[in-house]
């Protein structure tokens, strides 16, 4: 028979598992406490690290492609669109950032006849890349490195000029819905 004591608990009655005031809590509220303790951690360690980062972007400034000597302006939409050149039209491409910037060119090129001849692109880093093209049109995808600042692109070919009657322009081959993708993600 126990007998109550001012001062808690005895200790039979302790390691007969009856709760001590201290540790009444249920097991949930002391996990609680843990989650809690954690979330503040790994918080602080966030804050010091700089937080979380937002995704990384190909490209933090805005790439800029101007359409050179030989290049007629864009006609279409901005979704649906072609630049017509002369034998040989120059693309200056200005990558802001202050790192080299891997890219994917992708285009369609056409011009007016229906036998092939070769169009040739000099990509910005020096490569040249030739395709057999012809009024079918061939889809191009090449890669290359964009320098930091302005750098040039050349796309030429031997295929005789289309007869556009009544356009004074030198009209040799179409360049279709150009664009300009790094990591999977359009920058131009």
């Amino acid at each position: 028979m126990s007998t109550s004591n001012a001062e808690g608990p005895s200790p039979a009655e302790q390691s007969a598992g009856t709760p001590t005031p201290e540790h009444s809590a249920p097991l949930y509220q002391r996990y609680e406490v843990l989650i809690l303790a954690a979330v503040v951690l790994l918080g602080g360690l966030m804050w010091a690290f700089g937080g979380p980062k937002p995704p990384k972007t190909a490209c933090e400034g805005p790439l800029t492609v101007n359409w050179g000597h030989g290049c007629y302006a864009m006609e279409g939409t901005a979704n649906a669109n072609h630049h017509w050149c002369s034998a040989s039209g120059e693309l200056s491409i200005t990558n802001p950032t202050p790192a080299p910037l891997r890219a994917d060119f992708v285009m369609g090129l056409y011009t007016g006849y229906p036998d092939t001849t070769p169009v040739s692109i000099i990509l910005p880093a020096g490569t040249v890349r030739e395709f057999r093209v012809s009024s079918e049109g061939v889809s191009v995808k090449v890669s290359d490195v964009i320098p930091p600042g302005v750098s040039q692109m050349k796309i030429t070919t031997t295929a005789k000029r289309a007869v556009a009657p009544g356009d004074p322009r030198e009209l040799y081959m179409r360049v279709v819905n150009f664009h300009i993708l790094s990591d999977g993600v359009p920058i131009y």
